[in-house]
């Protein structure tokens, strides 16, 4: 589903992203004419996650969003396998002979 909230307070600039259907609906659910809570939605497009806010939309009716903040994705913990030490090279020992003067 098409979300464009205002990228922030001060911007007029709209971020347009695609939201899965359980995010739109808890969007639906926040109180309307009223912009002290927050959920947090992730953008389809590029996997990021914003916390947003209802907003004025210039009628009074706080329709609009606002995002609060960006969330910074936490690193999660892979599974990390012992790496191979390199392959050493055969290294052939050369025959010294003495040389003639």
């Amino acid at each position: 589903m098409l979300f464009t909230p205002y990228e922030n307070k001060k911007s007029a600039k709209r971020i347009r992203m695609n939201i899965n259907k359980a995010d739109m609906d808890k969007w639906d659910k926040l109180p309307p004419r009223s912009n002290k809570k927050t959920i947090t939605v992730k953008n389809l497009k590029n996997g990021k996650k914003y916390v947003v806010r209802r907003a004025d939309c210039g009628a009074g009716c706080y329709c609009a969003g606002e995002v609060v903040r960006i969330v910074k994705p936490t690193a999660t913990k892979t599974k990390t396998t012992k790496r191979k030490a390199p392959a050493k090279k055969k290294t052939t020992k050369r025959k010294t002979t003495k040389r003639k003067r």
